[in-house]
C-alpha cells in the first residue's frame, strides 16, 4: 500500500484591534504557534480559515469522513490569526512628533492610515520690521482646541465645533520667535496639557487625547543657545464606541 503525504502551506497572520501589539512570530513545521505582546496576562482565541476573506471559524477541522464518491473535497485550514479576546478597552501609544515651524502634521490614534487629529504651521514675514509671527492651527473631523487637565472627561457632552470649511483648522498658538515660546492662542503659555480628540472608525464615533508638553532643545553654538517648541508625547483613544475617556487615561 502507498502512502500519500499532502504538505499545505500554513500562513500566520495576527488579527487584533490593536495590531501593532499582537504580532504572530512563528508557525513552525512541527504545529507550534508563537506570538508576541506587550501584555504578559491575557487571554487569546486562534482562528482559522481557508482563506483570508472566508468567515473565521475557531471549531477544530472535520477529519473523519465518510466519502460516497471517488472525489472528495474539505476545507481544511490555510490561514490562522490570534485575537487578544479581553485586550483592555483604551488604545495607548507614545508618541514623538514636534509641531512643525512650517507644514503640517497628522495624528492616527488608532493605527488605520487615516489622521484623526493634525496641526498646520505657517509663518508670517514682515521684512520691513524683521517680523515671523508663527500661526498653529489644530483639525479634525470634530475639534476642541481648549487644552485639558489631567482627568478632564472627554466625550460627547463637549462643545465640539466642526472643521472649519474655508481654513486649516481652529487657532492653536502662535509666537513671534520662532525659537520662543508660544504667547498667544488656546496653547500659549502651555507648558503640558492634553489635546481632546473625537473622530471616527468607519462610521463609529471615538474620542480620545493627545498629550502636548513644552520642551527646550540646543540649538548649539558658542555660548551655547537653546530654543522652544511644543511637542506631542503620548496618545490615547476609547475603543468602545460613543463612550468617554479621561485626559491621560491608558487602561
Amino acid at each position: 500500500m502507498k502512502t500519500i503525504t499532502a504538505y499545505i502551506a500554513f500562513i500566520a497572520i495576527c488579527a487584533s484591534v490593536y495590531a501593532e501589539e499582537l504580532n504572530i512570530t512563528a508557525l513552525h513545521s512541527n504545529g507550534a504557534l508563537t506570538w508576541s505582546n506587550r501584555v504578559s496576562n491575557a487571554q487569546y482565541r486562534v482562528e482559522w480559515a481557508t482563506t483570508p476573506t472566508n468567515p473565521w471559524q475557531t471549531n477544530a477541522p472535520v477529519f473523519d469522513i465518510l466519502s460516497t464518491s471517488n472525489v472528495t473535497s474539505i476545507d481544511v485550514p490555510m490561514y490562522y490569526r490570534v485575537v487578544w479576546v479581553d485586550a483592555p478597552p483604551v488604545r495607548y501609544k507614545t508618541l514623538s512628533d514636534i509641531i512643525p515651524i512650517m507644514n503640517g502634521l497628522s495624528i492616527d490614534l488608532n493605527g488605520d492610515g487615516i489622521g484623526d487629529s493634525g496641526f498646520y504651521s505657517v509663518v508670517y514675514t514682515i521684512p520691513e520690521g524683521g517680523i515671523n509671527d508663527q500661526i498653529v492651527t489644530v483639525s479634525g473631523d470634530e475639534i476642541i482646541n481648549t487644552p485639558f487637565s489631567y482627568g478632564m472627561m472627554i466625550d460627547s457632552n463637549l462643545t465640539w465645533e466642526p472643521s472649519p470649511q474655508y481654513s486649516a483648522g481652529l487657532p492653536f498658538a502662535s509666537r513671534t520667535d520662532l525659537f520662543g515660546s508660544f504667547q498667544s492662542g488656546p496653547w500659549g503659555g502651555i507648558t503640558n496639557a492634553y489635546l481632546p480628540v473625537s473622530f471616527l472608525i468607519t462610521t463609529n464615533r471615538h474620542y480620545g487625547w493627545i498629550r502636548i508638553e513644552e520642551y527646550e532643545y540646543s540649538m548649539g553654538g558658542e555660548p551655547e543657545y537653546f530654543a522652544t517648541n511644543l511637542r506631542l508625547t503620548e496618545c490615547a483613544y476609547q475603543s468602545i464606541p460613543d463612550q468617554g475617556i479621561l485626559a491621560g487615561q491608558t487602561e
